[in-house]
């Protein structure tokens, strides 16, 4: 009986090791490491910027949610329920785990899916950052759903030099989801990790914009003027 038993348990516990090992042997880990910039340049909250117009302005929130994430490649991968907050407040995100092998780049999405969106807040996970309880969590209401970017900060409206007025632009909304496609080959080994590098321009979001005019929205009260932020906050990305 003893001897029927032992053998028994060292089938288990192969069966554990051969399982444990094939299950790493086939994937890895992908990261997302964003370069905040400005013209080249190190991006710095409380620095005045000066867009096309010649307009002073500084940034003191960046907010920006990211969706949709697929891994393209003759064997496209797509993360399910993955969703990121970034800010130049941090430069390095993990994505999730991805099958081992060769990819060709990778698509995401600016905003969160509709699903999502319209889901109940408290119904993610704690560490979410589509969670109450994330530092960045941007929410409207249930009817309207999360903010997929958020930029304030202060700018010169009247030719003074000085950025004392402030501005904001809140962008959400389905129809404002945008998606971004990265061509830049990597491979990820098994057990091991990848990265994918972007560079986010800020001068290009508000290099067109007239403060004078075009101070602020909520995406529902001025949606022409979200539409333009969101569309040149795509460009940004590089």
């Amino acid at each position: 009986m003893r001897t029927i038993t032992a053998i028994i348990l060292l089938i288990a516990v192969a069966t554990m090791q051969w399982g444990c090992k094939k299950n790493n042997d086939n994937s890895g880990t992908l990261n997302l490491e964003v370069r905040h910039e400005f013209n080249g340049s190190p991006f710095a909250f409380g620095t005045n910027y000066t867009n096309n117009l010649g307009q002073i302005y500084q940034f003191n929130t960046a907010n920006i949610y990211l969706s949709g994430f697929t891994a393209k490649g003759s064997t496209p991968y797509t993360f399910e329920n993955t969703y990121l907050s970034i800010s130049p407040d941090a430069s390095t995100y993990t994505i999730d785990s991805i099958p081992a092998g060769d990819y060709t780049g990778l698509t995401f999405d600016i905003g969160i899916d509709s699903v999502a969106n319209h889901s109940d807040p408290t119904t993610f996970p704690a560490n979410s950052p589509l969670n109450p309880a994330h530092p960045r969590y941007q929410h409207w209401a249930w009817n309207t759903g999360y903010i997929f970017v958020k930029f304030e900060g202060d700018c010169d409206t009247s030719n003074t030099g000085i950025a004392g007025t402030a501005f904001f632009y809140h962008l959400g909304l389905d129809q404002l989801l945008r998606t971004v496609d990265i061509d830049q080959q990597f491979s990820v080994d098994p057990e091991g990790n990848a990265t994918v590098t972007v560079t986010i321009d800020y001068a290009k979001i508000l290099d067109d914009i007239d403060f004078r005019q075009e101070l602020s929205t909520h995406t529902m009260n001025n949606l022409p003027l979200a539409t333009k932020v969101m569309d040149e906050t795509v460009a940004a990305f590089e």
